[in-house]
């Protein structure tokens, strides 16, 4: 809820700064490069783009989860791998969907500008690959990558979850389980 208050805040605010200065308006819609002398820009569908943005939800989730949520996250690079991945989803699928990759942007931006009443679909497939995205970068993660954390609930044979110098939970080895 938060970050959808903030995104529509965001997106009538860009309205106002930008809305004298380029006519027009700038729907969310599968988007292509233009061809020049041509208007009809368009050349993706919308099935390209609900891919695009599954995929690219995807891989910003799915990097979110493992810098952030294991028994070792990164410390220092944290943020640099996150805002890495963002940039990247954002030039690899730009051309295809406008790399919105966030749900609650979808969804201020297309009640900003009634999208949402005038072009149902658009906003609920995009928000629809969202989901699936972060949905697909939760189960391969928990599953898949790091199914071995995911069964040291209380700790390991050997093992038991300490307080790190930097205060996150680290395993340490060799010493007896505790209670």
């Amino acid at each position: 809820m938060a970050q959808t208050l903030g995104a529509v805040a965001g997106t009538g605010l860009t309205i106002l700064i930008w809305l004298p200065l380029l006519p027009g308006t700038f729907p969310i819609a599968p988007i292509g490069p233009q061809p020049i002398g041509t208007d009809d820009g368009v050349t993706h569908t919308l099935g390209q783009a609900f891919f695009a943005e599954t995929f690219g939800t995807f891989l910003y989730c799915f990097v979110v989860l493992c810098v952030s949520t294991t028994f070792t996250p990164l410390k220092e690079y944290k943020a640099f791998a996150i805002g890495c991945t963002f940039i990247a989803g954002g030039y690899a699928f730009g051309p295809l969907s406008g790399g919105v990759l966030n749900p609650a942007v979808t969804i201020a931006d297309c009640l900003v500008r009634v999208e949402a009443v005038t072009q149902p679909l658009t906003p609920l497939m995009y928000v629809g690959g969202q989901l699936l995205g972060g949905i697909l970068a939760a189960i391969i993660f928990r599953f898949v990558t790091h199914a071995h954390e995911m069964e040291m609930e209380d700790g390991a044979e050997g093992y038991e979850r300490i307080a790190g110098p930097d205060g996150y939970e680290q395993l340490e080895g060799g010493k007896p389980m505790t209670g």
